[in-house]
C-alpha cells in the first residue's frame, strides 16, 4: 500500500490525477487509523506539504508581480 500512495502523490504532483482522488485516498487512510495507515499518511502529507508550499509561494510571487495565475479548467463545469 505504501508504494501505491507514493505513486498517487507523484501523479498528483505531475498533474496527472485530480485532488479528488488524492482526497479520497487520505480519507480512506483516516477511516481506519492504525500504525501503518498513519505512517503512510504522514509520509504522503510530508511530500505534499513541500510541493504545495512551493506551488503557493510561486503563485504568490506571480500575483505580487501583477501576473495572473493560471488555473486548471474544471472539465465538469462545477
Amino acid at each position: 500500500m505504501h508504494g501505491n500512495m507514493q505513486l498517487i502523490v507523484e501523479l498528483y504532483k505531475n498533474d496527472q490525477i485530480s485532488s479528488v482522488i488524492l482526497n479520497t485516498c487520505i480519507e480512506d487512510l483516516l477511516s481506519e487509523p492504525n500504525n501503518q495507515n498513519i505512517e503512510i499518511l504522514c509520509k504522503m502529507l510530508g511530500k505534499l506539504g513541500d510541493f504545495l508550499y512551493k506551488k503557493a509561494k510561486n503563485e504568490s510571487e506571480l500575483l505580487s508581480a501583477g501576473l495572473r495565475v493560471a488555473t486548471a479548467p474544471n472539465p465538469k463545469g462545477k
